[in-house]
């Protein structure tokens, strides 16, 4: 038996913890906190239809402006949702705590081998909630009602949702369940008796840890989070790149809704207005999240007018976030070939026409091929006998749509050409092919391979600064050490420059 178990034995045997909730001070441990953290590490997971299907709001019960909510939806259709009884509400932002602590007091009190536990309210809160907070000071009287009111609120509501993942199955399931079927006052409490409840699991809840739909969690890092929408987006995000390195998420206002429960006006408006405010609150969340985890790039495509989102696994310390509007990009493009609009003009609004369209030519054909339609149409408008007509909005590009499609499939068929391809075909034909390397890169080598590189790079871009010239700024600096690192990357792979590239393409199978 390790150390660290014999600490976590002795830290909650009943004739310590449970009977009283008294403090505890090990042999050989700097401090309570100390040795409570060490046990509970050992303990601490997540069960994944907790992360798939949130069941708590993230305002808590004692703001000012709580509202009880005695149903909200977890899916667009309405057909899921969390739904109270007819005198509660939903649980608060407290309960993902509770729930989480509670799970890990039953696996160490009895290894989930039975759905029913008992323990002081005092000890849920103080060993498990928040091993790292209570030192001399004790939990209050009004904490522990709190937490009791959230256990009661979880135990009101069920949980009615289509994607409940039954591993025994499988496959996802149709569920109509509760977390915990009851909590009975076993111990009113005093000044001689700690308040004691009884809590049994819900059957399905239960039933789905014994099948190990789990994830261990990183306790230390869960400790470190004090907001509510951060805590959800970490679960999220920890669940969804613990075992891939991207993660897709085609509707940001689905996302903030039915994944983090966010809700309020600005979300409700729906349009760009509402995912900007997701997408702040997201990147917000983002930086209070660095140096306490695994490090995220967050890309946010703004193509559309509810934005695309995209989640990786990179390299070194800090998070990141990145705004990419393909569809503004097209439009750009579409200007400068159509309207002559020079290079260095400078940034415009898009209008929403514009946008919409060039968002559908995104969809239908991905950036790289669109854009090569984009000069292909243009092309065909100046040969065409309209030519002398100016091609004023993006959607005008449709009369020659099919027209460019068909040409891009027909060179893209075709053998190997006697004449160099095109400039924009080359292009497009380049960034595909960087892409690809880059993907292979991050499959060859090791996160910490991959950190390294980062490291480098950005003593390298801090040193050209180190003679007191401007500095740019933080974003700046982040994305030139991006681009660096992955010019890196495909070095040390061996993928050829863009002018290597362009010259084989122009050459290379012709000379075979």
């Amino acid at each position: 038996m390790t150390q660290i178990e014999k600490r976590t034995i002795e830290l909650n045997s009943p004739e310590r913890a449970l009977k009283d909730g008294r403090d505890l001070v090990l042999p050989g441990v700097r401090s309570k906190e100390a040795g409570l953290i060490e046990a509970v590490e050992e303990l601490a997971f997540d069960e994944m239809n907790l992360v798939e299907l949130p069941f708590a709001l993230l305002t808590d019960a004692k703001e000012a402006n709580f509202k009880p909510v005695a149903e909200i939806p977890l899916s667009p259709n309405g057909c899921e949702s969390l739904v109270a009884n007819a005198r509660g509400s939903v649980p608060t932002a407290l309960a993902e705590r509770v729930v989480l602590g509670l799970m890990w007091l039953t696996m160490q009190e009895n290894g989930f081998k039975s759905a029913t536990v008992r323990f002081p309210l005092r000890v849920l809160i103080e060993h498990y909630m928040y091993p790292d907070r209570f030192g001399r000071n004790r939990a209050s009287g009004v904490f522990l009602r709190r937490v009791e009111e959230e256990l009661n609120r979880v135990a009101d509501t069920r949980i009615r949702s289509d994607r409940w993942y039954d591993k025994q199955l499988g496959r996802q399931t149709r569920m109509n369940a509760a977390i915990i079927d009851y909590v009975q006052v076993v111990e009113e409490g005093g000044r001689n008796c700690a308040r004691t409840v009884e809590v049994r699991w819900g059957a399905q809840i239960f039933k789905s840890i014994c099948d190990r739909y789990t994830k261990a969690l990183d306790v230390r890092t869960i400790l470190k989070i004090d907001r509510p929408l951060d805590l959800r987006f970490y679960r999220w995000l920890d669940r969804q790149l613990g075992t891939k390195s991207r993660e897709v998420v085609h509707s940001c206002q689905n996302f903030a809704r039915y994944k983090l429960l966010m809700r309020g006006q600005k979300v409700d408006r729906g349009g760009r207005t509402a995912s900007s405010y997701v997408v702040g609150k997201l990147k917000e969340a983002l930086e209070r999240l660095d140096h306490i985890g695994f490090s995220v790039r967050m890309t946010v495509d703004e193509a559309v007018a509810d934005y695309r989102l995209v989640f990786e696994r990179i390299a070194g310390p800090h998070n990141e976030a990145v705004a990419l509007d393909q569809a503004a990009l097209l439009v750009l493009q579409f200007q400068r070939l159509a309207h002559g609009l020079p290079e260095s003009a400078k940034k415009r609004r898009i209008a929403e026409l514009d946008r919409d369209e060039a968002g559908r030519w995104l969809n239908d054909y991905g950036f790289a091929q669109a854009q090569w339609m984009i000069r292909r149409a243009v092309e065909l408008h100046r040969q065409s006998g309209h030519k002398e007509r100016t091609l004023f909005r993006f959607k005008a590009l449709g009369f020659y749509e099919n027209k460019a499609l068909a040409d891009f499939e027909r060179q893209a068929s075709r053998p190997a050409s006697k004449h160099p391809p095109s400039p924009a075909n080359a292009e497009a034909a380049y960034l595909a092919y960087r892409e690809a390397e880059l993907a292979r890169a991050r499959t060859a080598f090791s996160d910490e391979e991959i950190a390294a590189v980062r490291t480098e790079v950005e003593h390298e871009i801090a040193a050209q600064y180190d003679d007191g010239s401007l500095k740019p700024s933080e974003r700046v600096l982040r994305t030139l050490v991006t681009s660096a690192m992955e010019a890196r990357l495909l070095e040390e792979i061996g993928a050829l420059s863009e002018t290597a590239f362009l010259r084989k393409q122009s050459t290379g199978r012709n000379s075979r």
